[in-house]
């Protein structure tokens, strides 16, 4: 969360391989309009996460892999 605003110029996250299994992802919830790129994967990206990345409508590019 500290991260996503300390860089508010923010223009694309890969995220994968960096977040634990039962990490909530909603501080994503918090990018920047800039951030226009995306890359999750793992369990932490599963069901629940659908539901916090489909509010991201500034991103257009998503790349997520590997998830259940």
């Amino acid at each position: 969360h500290s991260m996503i605003s300390a860089c508010p110029g923010l223009c694309s996250l890969d995220l994968r391989g960096f977040v634990a299994e039962d990490a909530d992802v909603s501080p994503l919830l918090q990018l920047p309009a800039t951030c226009q790129s995306l890359k999750v994967a793992g369990w932490p990206f599963g069901g629940r996460a659908a539901g916090v990345v489909a509010q991201l409508t500034q991103l257009t590019h998503l790349t997520w892999t590997n998830s259940p």
